[in-house]
């Protein structure tokens, strides 16, 4: 855990933060017409445009572990 950027009491409130700014740089992107690849080309690095890939996939596992715990709740 010494790797991690947040403090568990903390770590929604600061990821909503950053989420946010990450759905305002997208909207903006998408107000402008770019394109998703045009969009992930001008990342700032190498780094950078595999931690968006990254992170498209990390979201798909947050969302899928969150259907699963609301299904359980159904049980």
């Amino acid at each position: 855990m010494a790797d991690y950027p947040n403090m568990s009491y903390c770590m929604y409130q600061n990821t909503r933060l950053a989420l946010r700014q990450i759905l305002g740089d997208l909207e903006e992107a998408q107000e402008k017409g770019i394109t998703y690849k045009e969009y992930a080309d001008e990342r700032s690095s190498s780094g950078e445009k595999y931690a968006m890939k990254e992170f498209e996939d990390l979201f798909e596992e947050i969302q899928d572990v969150l259907q699963e715990m609301r299904d359980a709740d159904t049980h």
